[in-house]
């Protein structure tokens, strides 16, 4: 039987295409559920940051006129903390969908947060530190602020560190970790409530909240290992179910829907993110190995 040139060109490039997918879904050896989350190599005062995709874990390219210090994004509004080069101030830019700064006061800045909506930015400033300090651990040194992107209203909501929106019946609230324990705030009415849990006062021991509010994950102040928790009601004290103990040591980590993503950092170099299901009993799989030795922590 003869074949036409279009028929083996049709066949040929079908083929090519096959080979190409088989290829990606080899190379890029990222689960499904890692799609979309997002990391940021570095410490506070400058870093990159990564995301999961189809293709693997790849840079993501972010254009600031300064050091990129943090990074968040919602909605199709992203945000990052741009540190000066010649001052060493930081300030809160928005990336998308237009650039622009958000605030031009300077100081020391850390923890940047997207509301659900896109409306609103949560961040930490330093405010309690030396003069010419831009960052410490020291949970009591910064001040918890939350800037209304539309009207660059700017409202202070505590001291800690940390902040994490997420929402209940509704209402956009914030969760944030203080020197004296965790700190639930509801955005629009401006008021908070602290619940007591013993921490070391360091940024360390920042407790966690998936979007929904419906867990928690919180350092514990002796191990420092996470313990995850569901949320009963958020009214203080807080009302937390406790869901288990996580074995392994771990740091810097935050929720992805319904699961608790977090960096295992091992004394040989190696970086591991776990990832944990928020269900009893705790079974956390390991889900990637980071690629080279550094600090990681996931994006809320």
């Amino acid at each position: 039987m003869i074949t036409s040139p279009k028929r083996v060109y049709a066949l040929v490039s079908i083929a090519l295409v096959i080979i190409i997918i088989l290829g990606i879904l080899y190379v890029r050896a990222v689960p499904v559920r890692l799609i979309g989350l997002k990391v940021f190599e570095g410490q506070y005062l400058s870093g990159k940051v990564f995301s999961f995709g189809i293709t693997g874990f790849h840079e993501k390219k972010v254009a600031v006129n300064g050091t990129l210090a943090d990074y968040a994004s919602s909605r199709g509004v992203a945000v990052a903390l741009v540190r000066n080069a010649e001052t060493n101030a930081v300030d809160v830019m928005m990336l998308s969908p237009k650039a622009q700064a958000l605030t031009a006061d300077g100081g020391g800045k850390a923890s940047v947060s997207v509301s659900p909506d896109g409306g609103m930015v949560a961040y930490a400033a330093l405010t309690n530190a030396p003069a010419d300090t831009y960052f410490t651990a020291q949970l009591s040194a910064w001040t918890i602020k939350v800037l209304d992107v539309k009207t660059g209203e700017v409202t202070l909501m505590g001291t800690g560190f940390g902040p994490e929106f997420f929402t209940n019946n509704g209402k956009l609230m914030l969760l944030f970790t203080g020197p004296t324990g965790i700190t639930v705030a509801d955005v629009s009415a401006k008021t908070s409530q602290t619940t007591f849990f013993l921490n070391p006062g360091l940024i360390d021991y920042a407790a966690h909240i998936s979007r929904d509010g419906k867990y928690v994950a919180i350092p514990n102040g002796l191990t420092k290992n996470y313990e995850l928790f569901s949320v009963t009601h958020i009214e203080a004290p807080i009302g937390l179910n406790p869901l288990g103990n996580i074995p392994q040591t771990l740091v810097h980590g935050a929720f992805n829907g319904d699961s608790f993503y977090a960096v295992e950092r091992q004394t040989n170099g190696t970086a591991y993110i776990w990832r944990f299901k928020a269900s009893m009993p705790i079974a956390g799989v390991k889900a990637f190995d980071l690629p080279v030795t550094s600090h990681y922590r996931i994006i809320p």
